[in-house]
């Protein structure tokens, strides 16, 4: 069965830990869909990004996180579907995001890595690794950028 759920692409895709897909799409929004139902159901639709949203992971706590080509990342709580935080201090589209074992950091990326404390929303570390763009980051069980 297809669902239209979209006009633009989707860029993302995610499980969160209570087995909802989430996808992030070039028309600025997320969807929350309910796959344990008959019927598909959307349980919620995001907004608050300016541009596409590229990229999205899930913390230990259930929430959120999305980064958008408009240089920013939210950060949403999936209990009541709203924003909790906004970090608005990027240069560059955030192409892909990872976060830490103990949910602690995130990492975003454009063309360099930059490692984030999600506690007081400041830069921790920036590694320049690259001159082009780096499309996807994953950390290990022990936080190392693999």
């Amino acid at each position: 069965k297809v669902v239209k759920a979209h006009d633009e692409k989707i860029n993302a895709l995610v499980f969160d830990n209570n087995g909802n897909l989430i996808d992030g799409c070039g028309d600025r929004t997320i969807k929350i869909w309910n796959l344990n139902s008959t019927e598909e159901k959307c349980l919620s639709t995001l907004i608050g990004h300016e541009n596409s949203v590229i990229s999205l992971v899930i913390t230990n706590s259930n929430q959120l996180i999305s980064g958008s080509s408009d240089y920013s990342i939210k950060i949403w709580n999936l209990n009541n579907f709203e924003l909790f935080k906004t970090l608005d201090v990027l240069l560059n589209p955030i192409k892909c995001l990872a976060i830490s074992p103990n949910g602690k950091l995130i990492c975003t990326s454009n063309s360099k890595i930059k490692i984030w404390d999600l506690d007081n929303s400041e830069l921790v570390k920036t590694i320049n690794v690259h001159d082009g763009d780096i499309n996807y980051l994953i950390l290990d069980k022990n936080g190392n950028i693999v």
